[in-house]
């Protein structure tokens, strides 16, 4: 889908892809400006989620971006509603998957060294997006 949309606006020399397993594949290092995640994070559990952002941070660039979009639970686990739901569908459909709060997901990036990390607004049914820029 990427690769259409790259492709329809004439930009296929700005990107690089790397295709194949997600836990075994080498992304590099210091080799890209971004990095995106889009609902990735969810279905590889809390262990490989973080693995996955250390492994991100270590391929991006000074200044480089990771964006991860995702559904976010509130820090207690109360809401909103989306994300509660799709939460029980990855408990039922996977083995270790699993929907994360904000401040997991903050505790990890800045973990892994990223220092500035904002989580854009999002609508209860949407999910949100997250910018972490390494220092």
């Amino acid at each position: 889908v990427t690769r259409e949309y790259v492709n329809r606006f004439n930009l296929s020399d700005r990107y690089k892809y790397i295709e194949g397993d997600l836990r075994r594949i080498n992304f590099g290092k210091e080799r890209y400006s971004l990095i995106i995640l889009g609902h990735i994070c969810h279905s590889e559990g809390k262990i490989y989620t973080q693995q996955l952002i250390k492994k991100s941070f270590r391929a991006l660039k000074k200044g480089g971006i990771l964006l991860i979009a995702e559904f976010l639970l509130d820090n207690d686990k109360a809401g909103p509603l989306m994300p509660l739901l799709f939460a029980l569908n990855m408990l039922v459909n996977t083995n270790q998957g699993d929907v994360f709060r904000t401040v997991e997901l903050k505790r990890w990036l800045h973990g892994a060294g990223f220092g500035q990390v904002k989580i854009l607004d999002k609508a209860p049914s949407v999910s949100a997006l997250i910018l972490a820029v390494k220092k």
